[in-house]
């Protein structure tokens, strides 16, 4: 990996790690919320 001794480059990765970890949560949370829709339709 010679990105990582640029200055700079390794920010950029930290970035880019932050932002998969978001999207990571933001895809369960949606796959938590089809859960929860599909049980409460089941209820009506």
């Amino acid at each position: 990996e010679d990105d990582q001794s640029t200055p700079g480059a390794s920010k950029i990765n930290d970035k880019s790690d932050d932002l998969v970890k978001v999207l990571r949560e933001l895809t369960s949370v949606q796959r938590n919320l089809a859960n929860l829709q599909v049980e409460l339709q089941g209820r009506k």
